[in-house]
């Protein structure tokens, strides 16, 4: 027997969409900073994915180019994390919104925790990337 479940009435009003267009104009801003210093970084990671929900609410059947690319842009972010937890000194280079970039290696990062990593598994696991 099938269930269907209906979604939250999360009525995606006239602003959802700016709203999501905003907040990626922001990570977007936070990515380009990475290069310079990757302190940041979690906040970068968690704006990103709060501009990948918002989009979603925007885009409930995440067909739209943007929500897909924000998506993306998430995924990218939550793998650099740990690609930088595990240099402790030099630059790691990382693919981050159509850009490879060469970030500052941090060492270890309180933020890079189990919660963090499964959220970053998982998107890695939408965005069908095998190596990440």
């Amino acid at each position: 027997m099938n269930e269907v479940i209906i979604r939250h009435d999360l009525s995606p009003g006239p602003d959802a969409e700016q709203f999501a267009e905003r907040l990626s104009e922001r990570v977007a801003r936070r990515i380009d900073k990475l290069e310079g210093s990757a302190k940041m970084i979690d906040y970068a990671f968690s704006t990103a994915n709060l501009a990948m929900r918002a989009h979603c609410v925007a885009d409930p059947r995440a067909a739209a180019v943007e929500t897909w690319e924000s998506t993306v842009n998430s995924m990218q972010l939550g793998s650099a994390i740990f690609a930088l937890l595990g240099a402790a000194e030099g630059a790691v280079e990382c693919r981050i919104n159509r850009k490879l970039r060469t970030i500052p290696a941090t060492g270890p990062m309180s933020t890079a925790d189990a919660g963090t990593w499964l959220s970053a598994f998982w998107l890695a696991v939408i965005c069908r990337d095998q190596d990440r």
